[in-house]
C-alpha cells in the first residue's frame, strides 16, 4: 500500500473518531458494522442512532437497521419517507414566500416557476430510471436526467436553481431510501444533486447553458468523490489511493451522461427549441 493510501485511511479515521466524539458529546451512540470480507469497516460503515435513553429512533422510527444492500446499510420506514417528503414540502413553501433580490426589484417565487420546477423534478426522475449503464455502488448514466434540473436554474437563476435542485434529490433518496450514515445520505443527494442548481449563476453569459451545465455536474461530482473518499473507501481495490478510486467511480458515469447531454444541447434545432421553451417560462414572472 503506497504512502497517500495510509494518509487517506489515517484520515477517514480521524474523521470517524470525530463523529464518535460528537455522539457521545451529544447523547447518540453509534452501532458500527463495516463492509463484509475482511477490509477496514470504517469507510464503509452503516450506523443506527439510539438518542440518549430514549433509544430506537433510527431502529424502529426513522429507519430500520437492514437495508437492502446486505452490508449494514439502513432503510428508512414509512414515517421516515413521511418526514423527507415534509422536507421538500417545506422547501417548495419556504421558496414560495422567501424573497430574492433581482435587479431593483424583489420577486418572490412565482407560481409559474414552482410548476415548472415541479415538472422539471417529474421528467427528471422519470429519464432518470431510463438507464444507459448502472455502477454496482449506485450512479448511472441516465437519459438527461440532470438537464431538466440544470434548465430550471438557468432560466431562473441559482435561488430557484439550487431549491428544485435540492427538493430533486431528496425525491431521489426517497425513490430507493437506503443508506449507511446521515452525513452520507446529505452528501450524496441534497447536497450532490443540489450543486446542479449552480448553473443558475451562468444564466446570463454566452452559451450560459452548456457553462452552467458542466459548472452543476462538477458540483455534484465533488460531492460525490468526498463520500466516495469517506464512506466507500473500502471498496476500492486493494493498494489502490481511495482518492483515486473515488474519482474515477464518479467520473465512469457522471462524464459520459454529461458529454452525450452537452452535444445534444448543442446541436441548432434542439438549441432553438431550448430557447424557445426558455421564453415561454419567462413570460408574466
Amino acid at each position: 500500500m503506497n504512502i497517500a493510501a495510509l494518509k487517506c485511511k489515517t484520515l477517514v479515521r480521524q474523521f470517524h473518531h470525530i463523529v464518535d466524539a460528537i455522539g457521545n458529546e451529544a447523547g447518540i451512540s453509534y452501532v458500527v458494522n463495516g463492509k463484509q470480507g475482511g477490509k477496514s469497516s470504517a469507510p464503509a460503515m452503516a450506523v443506527a442512532f439510539s438518542f440518549g435513553k430514549q433509544g430506537g429512533f433510527m431502529n424502529n422510527f426513522f429507519a430500520t437497521p437492514e437495508g437492502a444492500w446486505g452490508d449494514g446499510s439502513v432503510h428508512l420506514t414509512i414515517t421516515g419517507i413521511v418526514i423527507v417528503v415534509v422536507i421538500i414540502a417545506l422547501l417548495l413553501i419556504i421558496a414560495a414566500f422567501v424573497r430574492q433580490k433581482n435587479a431593483s426589484r424583489k420577486a418572490a417565487l412565482t407560481t409559474k416557476q414552482l410548476v415548472y420546477s415541479a415538472v422539471a423534478i417529474a421528467l427528471a426522475v422519470v429519464c432518470s430510471m431510463i438507464k444507459l449503464f448502472e455502477m454496482p455502488m449506485g450512479g448511472s448514466v441516465t437519459l438527461l436526467s440532470m438537464l431538466f434540473i440544470v434548465l430550471i436554474a438557468y432560466w431562473y437563476g441559482p435561488y430557484v436553481g439550487i431549491m428544485t435542485a435540492v427538493a430533486y434529490g431528496l425525491v431521489q433518496f426517497v425513490t430507493e431510501p437506503i443508506f449507511y450514515t446521515i452525513p452520507q445520505m446529505l452528501l450524496d443527494y441534497p447536497l450532490a444533486f443540489g450543486a446542479l442548481g449552480l448553473a443558475g449563476f451562468f444564466n446570463k453569459k454566452k452559451w450560459g447553458l452548456q457553462i452552467g451545465y458542466v459548472v452543476g455536474v462538477f458540483g455534484r461530482f465533488i460531492f460525490s468523490t468526498i463520500s466516495g473518499i469517506v464512506f466507500f473507501a473500502s471498496y476500492a481495490p486493494e493498494g489502490m489511493n481511495p482518492i483515486l478510486y473515488s474519482l474515477g467511480y464518479q467520473a465512469s458515469y457522471l462524464v459520459p451522461e454529461a458529454v452525450i447531454t452537452l452535444i445534444i444541447i448543442s446541436i441548432p434545432p434542439v438549441a432553438k427549441a431550448l430557447a424557445h421553451v426558455k421564453q415561454l417560462s419567462l413570460i408574466h414572472i
